[in-house]
């Protein structure tokens, strides 16, 4: 019930409108693209919304663009993120685009009054953005980092980490693969460290010159604030404690 003037009362009803259409979140033109040692700059034709760390989405602009990549500079109009290429810059005609890859989706409603003498009104449009969720595959355990050690010195081994890829779901049903990874390390000789970002199921990384005897490995998803927090389960996808050396 809603009061109408003083103390007069209406009853009105919600009426949900099915969602109008499915889009990625802030899609922006591309007109301009390029690579410079190994760094790819895309340039948009208005000023974005993306900012450094997130994952895009890039189509229409030609390969090796065309894909999913993790942005580590911006500007007004720029996006910039790693790719192996040799140096060019090309107009992009007709443009292509670069966006956010969460999935959403847009929808409205009106109120509908009782009093047959009021009319009802669509709202605004508003923009609903489910949440993503990062899953392990079915059957793929905490303890799910392969480890593969080989020796390089007297005092340094060189150690391999592999994983398997970790499912990412929008809504409730499948969207792609997790397109990037938080390593956390710790040596028996130190405490936790952020090791580095990265865009693939794999990292190599040296035994430092202390000579530890073992090693423990965190993995969270990039959704994560750049934070360790063990008991943040949804997050970390793999873990393995004390790895003999």
């Amino acid at each position: 019930m809603v009061a109408r003037g003083g103390l007069e009362k209406a009853r009105v009803t919600l009426d949900n409108l099915p969602p109008l259409s499915i889009f990625y979140k802030d899609k922006f033109a591309v007109n301009n693209k390029s690579i410079a040692s190994n760094l790819a700059i895309l340039t948009t034709t208005t000023a974005h919304t993306i900012k450094i760390g997130q994952s895009i989405v890039v189509s229409g602009v030609g390969s090796p663009f065309d894909g999913y990549h993790i942005v580590t500079d911006i500007g007004t109009n720029s996006v910039k993120f790693p790719l192996v290429g040799n140096d060019t810059s090309v107009a992009v005609t007709p443009v292509g685009s670069v966006a956010h890859t969460t999935k959403g989706y847009r929808t409205r409603y009106r109120i509908v009054s009782t009093d047959k003498n009021r009319f009802s009104h669509w709202s605004p449009t508003y923009e609903v953005i489910p949440p993503l969720t990062f899953l392990r595959p079915t059957g793929v355990a905490l303890d799910g980092i392969k480890t593969f050690i080989t020796n390089t010195g007297a005092n340094q081994k060189v150690i391999t980490l592999a994983w398997d890829p970790v499912n990412v779901y929008n809504d409730g049903a499948y969207f792609r693969k997790a397109v990037a990874y938080d390593v956390w390390i710790k040596w028996n000789t130190g405490e936790w460290f952020y090791e580095q970002r990265v865009g693939q199921t794999s990292l190599t990384i040296v035994r430092p010159a202390s000579n530890p005897t073992t090693v423990s490995i965190e993995i969270y998803g990039r959704t994560s604030d750049i934070a360790r927090d063990a008991g943040h389960q949804q997050m970390l996808f793999y873990k393995r404690d004390s790895i003999a050396l």
